[in-house]
């Protein structure tokens, strides 16, 4: 894009002219006047640090397959697409 300073510079001062236009129009205050905020004293904080290994829960990592589970959500499936083609 060296060859063309003049074609930069002409988007990216459209470019800019649209963001400023756009952040004009919406007021877009840092907390909504809406929202419902915890008092700072009720506010539980929660610290980790990402330099401890943490507690390890190997059972965790552990994939049951449940065929039961599957099997009934596959036949759920199929019925409510047989009652969606019947509508």
């Amino acid at each position: 894009f060296q060859g063309y300073p003049r074609i930069l510079d002409s988007f990216f001062s459209t470019l800019k002219n649209l963001l400023h236009e756009l952040s004009l129009d919406k007021p877009n205050p840092p907390i909504p006047s809406g929202l419902d905020l915890v008092d700072e004293d009720d506010q539980y904080k929660h610290t980790i640090s990402l330099h401890d290994p943490g507690e390890l829960e190997p059972m965790l990592d552990v994939f049951q397959y449940d065929e039961q589970f599957w099997m009934k959500l596959i036949n759920e499936l199929i019925e409510e697409k047989l009652l969606v083609n019947i509508d």
